[in-house]
């Protein structure tokens, strides 16, 4: 298994569903933007850090999103830019109990980063139980296809809960189901304030508790910004 960045914190990071590795279903408004600005640590043998992360997402239709997505990365004495991303996501279908979504995203390395590893493809199957109001149920069944590795699948869950201005979550995730010995589990907590009607808060932090090498803590706050 690579390290855990490549395994784990580069797809969450470019597209998830901030503040957590989840991609959950829903896209902006048609003509509206959604930005996250943010910084993330993670912590195992040594400390990887990216900031800035920048995640642009734009409502193109009532039911699609485009994104654009790029990050900072530092780690000991190396300094580079992060992979670029372009996606996509596509919801499908949306009533007030169940809503699924089909994302696909292209990642690549600039060519002479020192972090290349080659493109990666990705297709996320997001899904969203609404219980009520307050209670919800996020899956995401994601495909990784890179260029110079096997494919492999991912999956991850979150129960959110929402009171007035504040939002809590607790969330699985798995950077490889497929595995035939140990499953590989991060398991994070989240929160989300909303400053205004336009401005929001976020954090998670997750804690590697299955894993077939060090275990890492992953640390990850940001603003997000409607306009």
């Amino acid at each position: 298994m690579k390290k855990l960045y490549y395994g784990l914190l580069l797809p969450i990071i470019l597209w998830a569903g901030p503040p957590m590795n989840s991609n959950d279903p829903f896209v902006p408004n048609k003509g509206q933007f959604e930005v996250n600005l943010a910084f993330s640590t993670e912590s195992r043998d040594t400390k990887l850090t990216q900031v800035p992360i920048i995640d642009a997402n734009y409502g193109l239709t009532e039911n699609l999103e485009i994104t654009l997505a790029t990050a900072y990365i530092h780690e000991n004495h190396k300094h580079d830019i992060d992979a670029f991303e372009a996606a996509m996501k596509w919801l499908i279908y949306n009533d007030n109990f169940f809503a699924i979504a089909l994302s696909p995203a292209y990642i690549s390395f600039p060519i002479n980063s020192v972090y290349h590893t080659g493109e990666t493809h990705v297709l996320s199957v997001p899904v969203n139980f609404a219980f009520s109001q307050k209670w919800s149920f996020v899956m995401d069944f994601i495909y990784i296809n890179p260029k110079n590795e096997a494919d492999h699948f991912e999956m991850g869950a979150y129960i959110g809960y929402t009171e007035n201005k504040h939002a809590y979550f607790l969330e699985g995730f798995s950077d490889d189901i497929s595995s035939k010995t140990t499953i590989p589990l991060l398991l994070s907590v989240g929160y989300t304030y909303s400053i205004s009607k336009n401005k929001s808060f976020l954090i998670s932090y997750g804690e590697e508790v299955v894993t077939q090498t060090t275990k890492a803590k992953i640390f990850f706050s940001g603003l997000q910004l409607l306009f």
